[in-house]
């Protein structure tokens, strides 16, 4: 019997209990026993009072001051009293001590000023903004949103030096999304329409915003001003549409763009979602395309029920990214053909025993290398469950697995609100933080059978050729047998958002694995044999051309009388050959002439048309070959490669002097 002791730093006030839920993976066993009944340890049914008023409504998971270990933000509701209620938000800072797997602390001094979100802050979408190394965070907030840039660990307010985030100040929800690929992040905002309130606890957008990241003009060196800002483009990137509740962004069609998908959130089959095709850097626009990639979805309704939510995956692992969906009384997916077709099965799940959905999450609950589901409902009676995503007969199949991993307790039906998923003590085993109804804080285990494998993949771009969290990217994990896919998450769901470090099961695979990375700035990054069962940093911006290794020689056909012109290089990445460019121009002697006698720009740029093989050491070699320039005079001859990957770019270049002119007479 092992029991991990953790502590709380408890701030009693008024009897109140603080409204949330922590349920924590155990390290996988065929069985497992917990002792709960010393009150010192963090299991079973302990309560703990932290003294903030109101029901806790949502969390996440990041590390705020830049330590190596995750923070948590708990947000509150209090809608009988809004908006004049205090502030109502709690920091909690996890970390290791004497082996524990965690403790937590109340923090307020990480904020500039000590001023918090305001109380019924939806929930926390963080990203690095500025590209500075430190995650900053957008609280959507119906009754005022803010936006914090993180200074080295404090936490300070700067919305006010956006007009457009003054004017578009109260939202339900966002996206973080590079949607232009300046390597910089976007902020898609969901505007709160208070309105078309549909229930007590959720509200819904009728107008859509993309707000891009832009220098701020204002910005001097030694003032308070943030450097970047967020405009809203006149006329707007897209238009907005009623009763919508969720944003997902993710590449669906494999442009290299991030693309908008809004959800509905009302049972009026009338009000459709909407999918926006990001087409931004060929014409500068969103192209609305719902009825060519989700009319299937429209046509079936499935997603005109109360409250539909969703998020983004691999729902059936072969490499393109799909959508987990769930609303008042059903969850299931929607199947992504690889063009960003969407195309819906029947419902897989009927829960028709559910209140008012409140949240959804996606983890491999049991890491068999499948993605499953959580989600959690407010009513009364409810607690929250975890669908397991199984094959039967070829069909996926959600099947309801609670009481399996310790949800199922009548006890603990009290109902739920926001949900985040987080490796916090980095196993590979996902931690799920929900807020209850009931005002409480609480621990329960999630059990695993059996020994399952493991990789977590972190890309960051530290050099800001990508935005440094690389949020927006598409990350895929092949073991040589199945290719599984997530996407580095923005914002999903009901302002919640997944862990930026990704957790992928593999099942009973234990051998190595390869993992490629697809940036927003169109970059493609891929690692062979990284070992499984240990977390990667994969840092995206080590230098992509060898350096000195470019190389320009000449190859004579002397009975012909003409030579190839030969420029190799090598790269420390696996690029496309559409991705490179080679330059040849002659310094001294005649131009380039081919022996049919046409005569060749000087300098020829030539995009493309290079051979890639693999070189050995993890390097590929890059070969272009300009053939059959006859031999007139003594050439020096400058020859230039440059290996682009979206916004990136290494060139380095070699000279060669040809002294021999062999001509056949």
């Amino acid at each position: 019997m092992k029991s991990y002791p953790c502590w709380f730093s408890v701030l009693m006030r008024g009897g109140v209990i603080l409204a949330f839920v922590f349920v924590v993976a155990l390290p996988a066993q065929a069985d497992v026993s917990i002792d709960y009944d010393n009150e010192s340890e963090c299991f079973g049914d302990d309560l703990y009072d932290l003294g903030w008023e109101g029901d806790a409504g949502n969390a996440s998971v990041i590390d705020v001051d830049g330590d190596g270990d995750k923070d948590l933000l708990i947000s509150f509701f209090e809608f009988d009293n809004y908006p004049d209620t205090p502030s109502g938000m709690a920091w909690m800072r996890y970390g290791v001590v004497n082996d524990a797997p965690w403790y937590f602390n109340t923090q307020t001094d990480w904020f500039s000023g000590g001023i918090r979100p305001s109380v019924n802050t939806f929930g926390f979408l963080s990203a690095d903004f500025d590209n500075d190394g430190d995650l900053d965070v957008y609280c959507p907030n119906p009754y005022g949103a803010t936006l914090y840039e993180n200074r080295n660990g404090v936490l300070t307010n700067v919305t006010s030096a956006s007009s457009a985030l003054m004017t578009i100040n109260s939202t339900i929800s966002g996206v973080w999304a590079d949607v232009d690929g300046d390597t910089f992040v976007d902020l898609v905002i969901l505007k709160c329409n208070q309105a078309q309130r549909l229930y007590w606890r959720l509200y819904s957008s009728n107008e859509q915003y993309i707000l891009l990241n832009k220098p701020n003009p204002a910005y001097f060196a030694g003032s308070n001003l943030p450097q970047r800002i967020f405009e809203l483009q006149i006329p707007p990137l897209i238009s907005g549409t009623d009763y919508i509740g969720c944003a997902l962004s993710a590449d669906f069609d494999g442009d290299h763009d991030v693309d908008l998908i809004f959800m509905n959130a009302s049972h009026n089959t009338s009000i459709e979602p909407r999918y926006y095709e990001n087409r931004i850097n060929a014409d500068g626009t969103f192209s609305d395309q719902t009825y060519a990639k989700l009319n299937s979805v429209m046509g079936d309704s499935i997603w005109a029920d109360w409250g539909t939510i969703g998020s983004v995956v691999d729902v059936d692992n072969n490499g393109t990214l799909d959508i987990f969906y769930a609303s008042q009384y059903i969850s299931g997916y929607v199947l992504n053909d690889g063009n960003g077709v969407m195309s819906p099965p029947p419902p897989s799940f009927d829960g028709n025993t559910a209140q008012h959905l409140a949240d959804l999450g996606v983890l491999d609950i049991d890491l068999d290398g499948r993605f499953d589901i959580i989600r959690t409902r407010d009513g009364s009676a409810d607690h929250a469950q975890v669908l397991k995503n199984t094959l039967s007969g070829g069909d996926i199949v959600l099947t309801d697995v609670s009481g399996a991993v310790g949800l199922g307790d009548p006890a603990d039906a009290v109902g739920a609100y926001g949900l985040c998923l987080a490796d916090v003590t980095s196993d590979g085993l996902t931690e799920v933080y929900y807020c209850r109804d009931d005002e409480h804080f609480q621990y329960f285990p999630r059990l695993v059978l059996g020994t399952k494998n493991w990789i977590t993949v972190s890309p960051r771009s530290p050099a800001g050729f990508d935005n440094y969290y690389c949020i927006g990217a598409t990350v895929q994990v092949d073991d040589g047998t199945t290719v599984r896919t997530r996407v580095v998450d923005g914002g999903s769901s009901r302002a919640s958002q997944q862990d930026l470090d990704l957790v992928f099961g593999l099942g009973d695979h234990s051998g190595p694995v390869d993992v490629t990375v697809t940036l927003p700035s169109g970059r493609t990054r891929v690692y062979h044999d990284l070992p499984v069962n240990q977390s990667h940093d994969l840092d995206m911006d080590d230098d992509l051309l060898v350096a000195g290794s470019v190389d320009l020689s000449v190859i004579y056909h002397v009975e012909a009388g003409y030579q190839d012109w030969v420029l190799t290089w090598k790269t420390n990445y696996e690029t496309q050959p559409s991705q490179d460019t080679v330059t040849l121009s002659v310094v001294l002697g005649d131009p380039f002439e081919t022996t049919g006698f046409h005569t060749l720009a000087n300098p020829l740029t030539v995009v493309g048309g290079t051979v890639i093989t693999d070189a050995g050491n993890g390097q590929y070699l890059h070969t272009y070959t300009l053939e059959n320039i006859l031999c007139t005079t003594p050439r020096r001859v400058v020859g230039t490669a440059k290996t682009q990957v979206g916004a990136y770019s290494m060139t380095d270049s070699d000279t060669y002097y040809n002294r021999i002119c062999v001509q056949q007479f």
